[in-house]
């Protein structure tokens, strides 16, 4: 797994990790430091904390909608693999509390978003509905030789237009993979003022972090192209700004 920091910058709030387990493996894990939402990829496991257990499984993140928990920092997470399982965790800067919440699939809510030539599906796994301090975490599917991230947008400043916020800084992260697994994509990353201007050939398993500017993803035709992505901000707000020298193409929403 290769990591690109856009910019060269380094992120303030969000961090992630893969846990890979073979089969009858377990590993303990907690942070005083993160919050996290842990998020099953493949493979089946199951998760206790506070003397509760789940049971997660998915065949891959191209057939299935996600299961995840959620933790606050100090709570430990006790994670077997009842078989080979990937499992990601979504970590953002916190002090606070609140309660450790489980998200089956069905609590997933799943959108289409955009138009043809940008047509991609969302899934929302921890938005407002989840009580978190910082993060929300979801997926998106791009659909062969489709864009997502698009328009264009950004997220790296709080701006405010009649009392009404309309951009907030956020901190993001992505995580990719792609089918056939031979495959890639395209990740720009810019700023309209110049000083970023970054261009990441994507390939299945690959991050990138972005701490700030527009940041489109292109898939090549004939391939899926997944990415876990990860928000967070010093306050749960989650809009942006679309470039505005595509906002006459914004027309079902952005992501």
């Amino acid at each position: 797994m290769s990591i690109h920091a856009p910019g060269n910058k380094t992120l303030a709030l969000l961090d992630f990790e893969l846990v890979s387990l073979e089969e009858g493996k377990q590993v303990d894990w907690r942070s005083d430091d993160f919050e996290a939402v842990a998020v099953i990829i493949e493979g089946a496991c199951s998760i206790s904390s506070e003397g509760k257990t789940w049971e997660l499984r998915r065949r891959s993140v191209f057939d299935e909608a996600a299961s995840a928990v959620f933790v606050s920092p100090g709570v430990l997470l006790a994670i077997h693999a009842n078989e080979r399982t990937t499992l990601a965790l979504c970590k953002a800067r916190a002090d606070k509390k609140f309660p450790t919440a489980f998200i089956s699939p069905e609590n997933v809510s799943t959108e289409w978003r955009g138009n043809e030539g940008y047509r991609r599906r969302v899934f929302n796994i921890v938005n407002k509905e989840t009580q978190t301090q910082r993060i929300a975490v979801g997926e998106t599917i791009n659909e062969p030789g489709q864009w997502s991230s698009f328009p264009p947008h950004k997220h790296d400043r709080r701006e405010e237009k009649s009392g009404k916020v309309v951009e907030a800084a956020l901190e993001e992260i992505y995580y990719f993979r792609i089918k056939p697994e031979t495959g890639f994509g395209f990740q720009r990353v810019y700023t309209k003022d110049g000083s970023c201007d970054e261009s990441y050939v994507i390939r299945d398993g690959d991050v990138t972090r972005i701490p700030g500017g527009c940041h489109p993803v292109a898939n090549m035709p004939g391939h899926q192209l997944y990415y876990l992505w990860m928000l967070a901000g010093d306050e749960r707000v989650y809009v942006w700004n679309t470039d505005p020298e595509f906002l006459w193409m914004e027309q079902t929403g952005k992501s």
